[in-house]
Order: structure tokens, then C-alpha cells, then sequence
């Protein structure tokens, strides 16, 4: 670390308790590290070029390529469990995160609900999509293939009843572009983290 300075200067080091806590939504105009404080749910912003997940211990909350990022503009669509620390990369000087609630989540008939339940992707047959998503499948026991191509990472993460990652189901191809067939359950919730690939989870053989 090397500092220069005309003046009195001073920083500080520490943990989750010196970042700026939200609810809802925080705005800002350069990079920062805040702490989520609400119910889990689906973040949308604006301005942002990426948001990097982490645990209260700062360990990353998803691995790469995991990590959900897009290109200034394009909505960002990804879960946030309570608790996470997320490290905002502004796209430009002024940016907005929304996190908007999902309650009620996975329960053992599917169902969920809250305001955040129109951000969340869902599908029975197929979906395509080409950044940052929160999907759920609805359909019955199923092999589900996922296809994608780009020249960004590419992953897909399922998700617990906290929106928090339980493990990945597709890790980015070596050569970015692949298809990969998973199993899926009724009810099972995702994260795709496509930066500007095209991807698309299709339902191969429902039920079998």
C-alpha cells in the first residue's frame, strides 16, 4: 500500500461492521463495499459493471466464474441472501442496487412469493437469456440441458431456500461454448451468471 498526500490523511481496516448497511436500495458514485441487511431477494441496478458476492467472513459467496456481472446498462439479475457483503464496481459515477424481497422460498411444494417474485425467471420448458438471472423451474422431475456460447464465463448455480448458492450445476466451459445436461427437481431455483453469452437451459426428457 503506498500512500501520497498533500495533508492529513488517515484509513481504515476492517470487516463487515465498517461497511455501509441497506435494506432496499443504495445509491452511489464510486466503488464501494455495503452490507445487506434485508430479506433475501433479487437485485437490479443501474450503472453497475459488477457486484462481487461475499460472506460475513469475506470469503466469496460464489466462485468464478460465478461471479454475476454484465455491461453498463443491462440489468443485473441475481439472488442476495441476508447477510451478504456485496463489493459494488461502478460502470459510472452514479449507480443504484435494489435488492426486492422473494419470501417463502422452496418450500416443499415450490411456492414463493414477495415483490421480487417478477424479477425471477420461470420456466417449465425452456428460457433463453444473455447476463446476470434468477430462474425457477417449475415442471416435474426433469434432465434439463444447458447450452451456451460467448466469449464471457459462463455458469450455472443452484440456489437454497435463503437464495444463498448450494453448488454449482454447470461450471464455465473451457472452451465457452457447450452443452451440459443436469437433473433438475420441482422447484429447484437458479442463478445463471452469463456475462454476454447466450445461454439456454431446455427441458430434455421431463419426468423420466
Amino acid at each position: 500500500m503506498r500512500v501520497e498526500s498533500q495533508g492529513v490523511w488517515d484509513v481504515a481496516f476492517g470487516g463487515p461492521e465498517l461497511a455501509r448497511a441497506f435494506n432496499r436500495v443504495a445509491t452511489g458514485r464510486a466503488a464501494e463495499v455495503l452490507v445487506y441487511r434485508g430479506p433475501p431477494g433479487v437485485a437490479v441496478g443501474r450503472g453497475l459493471e459488477a457486484v462481487r458476492l461475499r460472506r460475513d467472513d469475506l470469503t466469496p459467496l460464489y466462485e468464478e466464474p460465478f461471479v454475476p456481472r454484465t455491461h453498463v446498462g443491462r440489468r443485473l439479475g441475481f439472488a442476495v441472501p441476508t447477510g451478504a457483503v456485496l463489493e459494488v464496481v461502478p460502470g459510472r459515477p452514479d449507480w443504484e442496487l435494489e435488492v426486492v424481497p422473494v419470501h417463502a422460498l422452496a418450500g416443499a411444494d415450490g411456492v414463493f412469493g414477495g415483490p421480487g417474485v417478477r424479477l425471477v425467471r420461470a420456466f417449465t420448458g425452456s428460457v433463453r437469456g444473455r447476463s446476470s438471472a434468477v430462474l425457477y423451474y417449475g415442471g416435474p422431475e426433469a434432465s434439463v440441458e444447458i447450452a451456451c456460447r460467448g466469449a464471457d464465463g459462463f455458469g450455472v448455480v443452484r440456489l437454497d431456500g435463503g437464495l444463498a448458492p448450494a453448488g454449482p450445476l454447470v461450471p464455465a466451459p473451457a472452451s465457452r461454448s457447450g452443452v451440459t445436461t443436469v437433473r433438475l427437481l420441482p422447484g429447484t431455483m437458479l442463478q445463471v451468471s452469463g456475462g454476454t453469452d447466450t445461454w439456454t437451459p431446455t427441458v430434455e426428457r421431463a419426468g423420466r
